[in-house]
């Protein structure tokens, strides 16, 4: 069962606009330089213990790319110049409706360095381990690579019973413009 989303067109632009409901919404940013990739080894739940890209909680009427932005502001004192817009990852368990998604982006570092997080320790970890260790939230694996290959966003569900991904089903997303073209 995959979530619909809605698009809109402002100024010539698409937007992908976040209706919620009463679910929870995320951002989640993969921010690169060269053949690394920056990861936060996260100190709350959820996935406490785990490295994960950087982002958090869209704020009531924050549309997902500003709310992208924002947060790596917030947790790395970088400012982006860009992001790609790669998909949304959703999950529940099995049978359940969607409790929840994220707004997935990657983006290049610009100059400097991260500062200290309170969310957990900012490290730039090598892409090739960041697709395999058992310490990266274990959905990464999964919907990142197609990312980085360029492949058009995707709109993913993932099935958890517990804190085991147990499945997960996968589809582009529909409204992305011919071509792929980035809706940012």
């Amino acid at each position: 069962m995959l979530d619909t989303l809605a698009w809109r067109r402002i100024e010539g632009a698409v937007t992908l606009v976040a209706q919620s409901g009463r679910r929870e919404e995320f951002t989640l940013c993969f921010i690169q330089r060269e053949q690394q990739v920056l990861m936060l080894h996260r100190r709350k739940p959820p996935h406490q213990g785990m490295w994960n890209g950087v982002g958090g909680r869209l704020e009531p009427g924050e549309e997902p790319l500003q709310g992208c932005l924002r947060e790596v502001a917030e947790e790395t004192g970088l400012s982006l110049r860009q992001c790609r817009f790669g998909g949304v990852v959703g999950w529940s368990a099995p049978g359940a409706p969607l409790a929840g998604r994220m707004f997935v982006f990657l983006a290049e570092a610009g100059p400097g360095e991260p500062r200290p997080c309170a969310e957990g320790e900012l490290a730039w970890q090598p892409l090739p381990w960041v697709l395999s260790s058992p310490e990266v939230v274990s959905n990464i694996r999964i919907f990142l690579p197609p990312m980085l290959a360029g492949e058009c966003a995707q709109l993913w569900h993932f099935y958890y019973v517990g804190e085991a991904l147990v499945g997960f089903e996968r589809q582009p997303l529909a409204a992305v413009p011919v071509g792929c073209s980035n809706p940012w």
